[in-house]
């Protein structure tokens, strides 16, 4: 039994000190801060002092009513039968409220990994689109560099403006379906926003029916408060993702009417390009690459905004597995609990 005691407080302190200081060292593990070694194993020896305890105090309250129950048939053995009874009872419903919150935190988990999923599509999207702009500068630099051969290259020369007319269209393209996958991803952020309430307050409940189980639920409220506090994370990960989709789509708005503007101009030019314009076409060959270039860069910096997304997702999807761990972590301590309970009713 002391063995046992001991495997089930190591394999606590290992789950809830690893979540405790992702939480409290996370600038130490993943920045540029200190990692406190003495802090870290302070980390891990309270859950653990906090199970031994616990489990000793369950014990000898459990081992006082089993004397009590070696006596005759009595009131106060009926009593005592009562009680277990009703403890039992507790947690079997701390147990279910336990499985909830592991329902709701693996559907929070499936969402933050569809997001990822979707983000990293959004990224190669933006890679596209880069490259599409990249292609647009090269052949307005063509162009540029060969405007003194007009006359001779003139075929060419409206091939070159059809080739960055038919560019700008593509472009206008993907920045719709860019669009179209921003929104996919603020309403699978705010999916993730109402799972992380809803988590919050099946955490809640669940500390309260801890609170009434008494010492046999004080190890499965520690980590219940730990699954509320990873679901205030996930609330706050979903809205720093909504107000990032918004800047994104500002941009890709702009972007669309950028690339409008261009295919507008391409148009125009294919239209009226002569030898008495050659100087008007130079000084919008200029304009066009000078906005082909604003292209490119904005591209680089929605690239690196998807980038931050995806960091951002990627970490509610491992506080989201978290709590599917700590969650299913506190079933197996009710389970056992309600399984010793049951030893101690048949013994009375």
């Amino acid at each position: 039994m002391q063995s046992a005691l001991y495997k089930r407080a190591v394999i606590i302190a290992v789950i809830v000190g690893t979540i405790l200081n992702l939480i409290n060292q996370y600038d130490a593990l993943f920045g540029s801060k200190e990692f406190n070694v003495i802090k870290a194993l302070l980390t891990y020896c309270v859950p653990f002092i906090v199970s031994i305890v616990s489990s000793q105090i369950t014990l000898k309250s459990v081992a006082k009513n089993m004397v009590a129950t070696e006596c005759p048939e009595d009131t106060a053995g009926l009593v005592c039968r009562d009680t277990l009874s009703g403890a039992r009872e507790k947690v079997q419903s701390m147990r279910n409220n336990a499985g909830n919150v592991n329902q709701a935190s693996k559907k929070r988990l499936a969402f933050a990994e569809a997001v990822v999923d979707q983000a990293h599509e959004v990224t190669t999207g933006s890679c596209e689109l880069a490259k599409l702009a990249e292609v647009s500068q090269e052949q307005i630099h063509s162009v540029h560099d060969n405007f003194n051969l007009m006359n001779k290259r003139q075929t060419e020369f409206m091939t070159e403006f059809s080739q960055a007319s038919d560019w700008a269209a593509n472009l206008k393209q993907s920045i719709d379906n860019l669009s179209h996958q921003f929104s996919q991803i603020e309403n699978m952020a705010s999916s993730i926003t109402s799972l992380s309430d809803k988590t919050n307050l099946l955490a809640l409940n669940a500390s309260i029916e801890a609170a009434r189980a008494g010492e046999f639920g004080r190890g499965f409220a520690v980590v219940a408060e730990e699954v509320k506090g990873l679901a205030n994370k996930s609330g706050e990960d979903a809205q720093q993702i909504n107000a990032l989709m918004g800047e994104l789509s500002s941009t890709s708005t702009r972007l669309a009417d950028d690339a409008r503007l261009f295919a507008e101009s391409m148009s125009k030019m294919q239209e009226n390009t002569s030898q008495e314009e050659a100087e008007q076409v130079a000084v919008a060959i200029d304009q066009i690459r000078s906005a082909a270039s604003d292209v490119h860069g904005r591209a680089q910096w929605q690239i690196a905004e998807m980038e931050k997304v995806a960091g951002k997702v990627q970490q509610l999807a491992e506080d989201a597995k978290a709590a599917v761990e700590g969650s299913a972590n506190n079933m197996e301590l009710s389970e056992g609990l309600i399984q010793d309970l049951q030893h101690v009713v048949k013994a009375s």
